[in-house]
Parts: C-alpha cells; structure tokens; sequence
C-alpha cells in the first residue's frame, strides 16, 4: 500500500508558548477555529478539533518544539494509521512551522486535507494572531 503524505511550511509572527496555547486551548481554539477543539498537550493526551469531526490521541509532545498526534476522521477505516507531525522552530522575525501529515486512504483525501491544513488550520490561526481576517 502506497504511504501517502505532505508537508505544509508556514511562518507566523507568534512565539513557540503562544502558538501551542492557541492550538490546544478550547477557548482559543473556538476564536480562531469558530468551532471546538482541544489537544491535551502531554504524552496520551486525547484530540479532539473541528467540533469533533477528527479525534486523535497525543503520540509524543516536547514543549515549544513538535507535536505529533493520530489523526482519525469519523469515515476512516479504523486500519487507517494518520499522523499529524508539528515542528516549530522559532526565528528572529516568525516562528517557522512545519507540519507533516501522513497515512491518508487516497490520493482525494490526502489532496483535500492539504487544502483543509491551510483553510481551516494555517489562515485562521495567522489571522487570530494578526487581527486581519
């Protein structure tokens, strides 16, 4: 079977602490999402994001440095092994972030995910810290 994955690579003028709150604080993650969503931010930690359309479970977490989690939408077969890989690396001017998704189904699911990254997760979070919409 084919092991299908994409990196997506974006900056945004956040620090590392504050990147991470914005992504597993059910309270921020309303803001910036519109929907719920929470990440437990320790090793086995449960996922839960776009008002629980995808769970997950927290596979290894290092503080202001990566984040890796399962990744299981609701019409996945349960074989299906995703994982979502988040790596920050702060610099002078934006923090870098690198996000690796990998274990998708299909080519569709895995085309379609890469713009729901972006869409859904990179856009809004930039604009939360930006104040742009």
């Amino acid at each position: 079977m084919k092991k299908r994955s994409f990196t997506i690579y974006r900056r945004i003028k956040i620090s590392p602490e504050a990147f991470f709150d914005a992504i597993s604080d059910p309270r921020k993650i309303k803001k910036w999402s519109g929907q719920k969503g929470t990440i437990r931010l320790r090793d086995g930690g449960k996922m839960s994001l776009f008002d629980g359309w995808v769970t997950g479970q927290v596979v290894e977490f290092v503080p202001d440095s990566r984040l890796v989690y399962s990744w299981k939408p609701p019409d996945w077969d349960e074989e299906i092994e995703s994982l979502v890989e988040i790596s920050i690396f702060p610099d002078v001017s934006a923090l870098r972030i690198k996000l690796k998704h990998s274990g998708f189904p299909d080519d569709k699911s895995m085309l379609n995910h890469r713009s729901g990254w972006n869409e859904f997760f990179f856009d809004p979070l930039k604009n939360y810290f930006t104040g742009s919409e």
